[in-house]
């Protein structure tokens, strides 16, 4: 068992150095996901004269619609970036604190790995020691799931300057970010927005 887990990580960390050369620099441009990622539907073969050529369309009609689908489906290895900083508020704040992140990363959706990190800040954090204006860096501790464009991942936080860790929840997608992600405390999304969010990339099968 351990050394499955070994031949999992190092084939993991093969891959990812040769794509975290090609993460995506930040940029203020729409933060939808790479529409390149979304497979194009063949067009309808018309004006069939036969039936044997009907039934032999529709069965390359069929291949051709599934293929890509099959082929999106199977994408395991991808990449995001958070881009234009995007804030996230606590909602269970009666200061309106909100926190502010960037980072990146890589993670492999078949094996369940993450490699990410990045740093955050902290706002009217007035219950905090080093409060109002808290900043640290964050990195992934594990992986929980990516559906539907919303990826989970655990983390840790380090406030500078101090000896301990946090530990939390750090929910990205393409509108911004949330989940328990400081001290476990609960983030959303602001309702006029977060004023970024995150890029994906798909980067195909893990080898």
């Amino acid at each position: 068992m351990q050394v499955d887990e070994e031949e999992k990580l190092l084939r993991f960390f093969e891959r990812s150095e040769s794509v975290k050369a090609c993460y995506p620099r930040q940029s203020n441009n729409n933060t939808k996901l790479n529409e390149k990622q979304q497979p194009k539907k063949p067009m309808i073969p018309t004006n069939v004269e036969k039936t044997g050529r009907r039934t032999q369309s529709l069965a390359f009609l069929l291949v051709a619609l599934l293929a890509p689908v099959a082929a999106a489906q199977a994408d395991d290895f991808w990449s995001f970036n958070l881009i234009s900083a995007p804030v996230a508020v606590n909602i269970n704040s009666p200061g309106h604190e909100s926190i502010r992140m960037t980072g990146a990363g890589i993670f492999d959706t078949g094996e369940g790995i993450v490699e990410a990190s990045g740093a955050y800040e902290l706002f009217n954090a007035f219950d905090h020691p080093n409060g109002p204006i808290v900043r640290g860096t964050w990195h992934s501790t594990g992986f929980v799931s990516f559906t539907d464009g919303l990826l989970i991942i655990e983390i840790e936080t380090h406030d500078n300057g101090t000896v301990g860790v946090g530990t939390g929840q750090l929910w990205v997608t393409e509108d911004g970010i949330a989940g328990p992600i400081y001290a476990e405390e609960d983030y959303r999304v602001p309702a006029d927005g977060s004023g970024g969010g995150a890029l994906f990339h798909s980067h195909g099968n893990a080898p």
